[in-house]
């Protein structure tokens, strides 16, 4: 039913589709390709996911947060991408309840990702603090 709307889009690898903060209107369906979802943080980078056909995203913006949570990448040459605008998406969507929900929803996953983005980060401090502990010339 969602293929029926929305425009088609040609992205290249490396191509930015949004960025972490920024505020969204639209959600994403990849119909060819491979994209990129990640998060960055004091110059790290953490990926969360990286989705092929059939997959979503971006829909977050539609729920709670009216900023993206974060950060979208093309990775794939010749990537087409169908880009739905919030109009479109809830035209489809009748009961205030389901908005609620999905809200409620909406605000869990961004919850989990700043959690995940948290634990990955202070993995790779310990990881860097180690790494210099044994890089380090000890004489006897």
């Amino acid at each position: 039913m969602l293929e029926e709307h929305g425009d088609i889009k040609v992205f290249n690898n490396g191509e930015i589709l949004f960025k972490e903060g920024a505020e969204g209107n639209d959600m994403y369906v990849i119909r060819r390709g491979k994209v990129e979802i990640y998060r960055g943080n004091d110059g790290h980078e953490v990926v969360l996911a990286t989705l092929g056909p059939g997959d979503f995203f971006g829909e977050m913006v539609f729920f709670g947060d009216k900023t993206r949570s974060a950060s979208a990448r093309v990775v794939e040459d010749d990537s087409e991408v169908q880009v739905v605008n919030k109009d479109t998406f809830f035209s489809f969507i009748n009961e205030p309840i389901v908005m609620e929900i999905l809200e409620r929803l909406g605000q869990r996953i961004i919850d989990v990702n700043n959690k995940v983005e948290k634990l990955t980060l202070e993995d790779q401090s310990r990881k860097e603090y180690i790494n210099k502990l044994f890089a380090r010339n000890w004489d006897f």
